[in-house]
């Protein structure tokens, strides 16, 4: 091949190369930034379902109760501030699972209680009716208790001797015309129970009416009925009740537990089970508590226009009242298992831990927090039962995070003599820093402990006492005895009738400068 031939072929070789590095160099930096994407993005540890935290898997699927897996992350670089059972979901499942979240806010707590409340009538509004003079039972006109009267409708006639007797009396003081008796005439009749205008009527006839006819003084109804025609009436009988129900009483009877928990003046909703309901305010207090039912009743005026309230009808009254400002969180944010109640915080950017706090009293919507919650903390109030499943696992439930911390606590006055630690794992304590001058090991047992990993270099033995151990089962064989110093030992006391020195060289022995009394005798060897 020419040189002619050879250059096209080296032209097109250099562009190739030149387009292929440029591709390269082009692709590189978006490969990269595509893997340091992501990278950065949250990968989860592993997936576990809602209900039951001990149910993981290493892939996204379904639970056994056919629920989406939930994933759950590691803490990344927040591990150091996070507490112990603190989780971490993406934003996407937060969403799918409807998480919300309250504040803890220190406010007026509202509470509500239920009470029995019975309507009765009211005493104020109810009449009697009686006879004043003895008499019969001449014509009846209500029959029945419960039927409504009109004011001034009759109610009955009744035949009187006495009566006849005074208006007989009163019509000759008339045809006398003598103003003093005629006067005592008309106040006997009224006296026994004659209203005015019946007397109005018998001055303009001047006639003896036989019959007397009693009216109702009042509308309402009758609650009462004591009647019969022909029957005999005497003064001290009663005869008929009539009661107003347009205003009524209402008993609430309270439980010895809610004794006092009413005041004159609180606010009370008075609900039938047809939905009818009133608002009330409580008028009296009783001071006294029933004897039979230990209970106390708190007293209501009705207004019952509309007629919808019947006495001797039962209601629920739903009593409340405020305090002064506590800090609450809605009630619906509790778990409470019967055992330790908690909430679950949400602490931001997908985290979430469960809290053991200290419950105090239940409001109406809300409930009061007594430890373990600050005043702006944030805590879940739906889906939180899937978040405490996973998240009770790790967390230590069994302090509140307004508890002391024991950090700068001296133990030194502590007496752990009487502590078992044969079941505490040591092995990730450092000790290099701790002082074990004053210890005393004289009963432990190193009889199984490990020290072929141990390093003794640094050690100092000079003031150790050896003269107690027992090195008989001890294998000498692998020690290096070339840097050990035996010039200062004494082996005159030594056996050395056992000991073979074939393979030891004496040449580099100096024996020179050692006292006679100590040097060895090998003739015997």
């Amino acid at each position: 091949m020419t040189m002619k031939q050879q250059w096209p072929l080296l032209l097109a070789l250099a562009v190739g190369t030149g387009l292929g590095a440029g591709l390269m160099s082009v692709q590189q930096p978006q490969t990269e930034a595509a893997e340091t994407q992501a990278s950065a993005e949250p990968q989860p540890l592993y997936w576990v379902a809602p209900m039951d935290p001990n149910y993981r898997r290493p892939e996204p699927g379904l639970s056994p109760m056919g629920m989406e897996l939930v994933p759950v992350y590691a803490d990344d670089n927040s591990g150091a501030e996070d507490a112990p059972g603190t989780i971490r979901i993406s934003p996407a499942v937060e969403q799918n699972l409807g998480v919300q979240s309250a504040a803890a806010e220190r406010v007026p707590l509202v509470q509500q209680a239920l009470a029995l409340a019975e309507i009765q009538v009211n005493p104020q509004y109810e009449q009697q009716i009686q006879v004043r003079s003895e008499g019969w039972i001449s014509r009846q006109q209500v029959f029945a208790v419960g039927e409504r009267v009109s004011a001034g409708q009759t109610l009955f006639e009744f035949y009187s001797p006495r009566i006849i007797s005074a208006q007989e009396e009163l019509l000759g003081a008339l045809e006398a015309r003598q103003p003093a008796l005629i006067r005592a005439a008309e106040s006997r009749l009224l006296a026994l129970g004659v209203d005015a205008g019946w007397l109005q009527q018998l001055r303009r006839d001047r006639k003896v009416r036989q019959q007397v006819a009693i009216v109702a003084p009042q509308d309402g109804v009758i609650t009462q009925l004591n009647l019969m025609p022909g029957a005999r009436v005497m003064p001290e009988q009663a005869l008929l009740r009539i009661a107003d129900l347009s205003r009524l009483w209402v008993d609430v009877r309270l439980p010895g537990s809610l004794a006092g928990w009413l005041s004159a003046g609180d606010r009370v909703v008075l609900q039938r089970r047809d939905g009818v309901s009133a608002e009330l305010m409580a008028d009296s207090v009783y001071p006294l508590l029933n004897s039979e039912l230990r209970s106390q009743t708190v007293r209501l005026q009705l207004d019952n226009q509309s007629g919808n309230w019947r006495p001797g009808d039962f209601a629920q009254a739903q009593l409340q009242k405020q305090s002064e400002p506590v800090l609450q969180v809605p009630r619906n944010a509790l778990i409470d298992d019967g055992v330790q109640p908690r909430v679950v915080l949400a602490l931001g950017d997908g985290r979430f831990r469960s809290q053991a706090v200290m419950v105090g009293r239940t409001g109406q919507d809300n409930v009061e927090i007594l430890r373990g919650l600050k005043e702006g903390q944030q805590v879940v109030t739906s889906a939180q039962f899937m978040l405490d499943s996973e998240s009770a696992i790790g967390a230590d439930l069994s302090r509140f995070d307004d508890e002391v911390d024991h950090s700068q606590m001296d133990h030194s006055q502590m007496d752990h003599s009487q502590m078992d630690h044969s079941q505490m794992d040591h092995s990730q304590m450092d000790h290099s820093n701790m002082d074990h001058s004053n210890m005393d090991h004289s009963n432990m047992d190193h009889s199984n402990m490990d020290h072929s990993n141990m390093d003794h270099s640094n050690m100092d033995h000079s003031n150790m006492d050896h003269s107690n151990m027992d090195h008989s089962n001890m294998d000498h064989s692998n020690m290096d005895h070339s840097n050990m110093d035996h010039s200062n030992m004494d082996h005159s006391n030594m056996d050395h009738s056992n000991m073979d020195h074939s393979q030891m060289n004496h040449e580099q022995m100096e024996s020179d400068n050692q006292p006679a009394e100590v040097m060895h005798d090998h003739s015997h060897h």
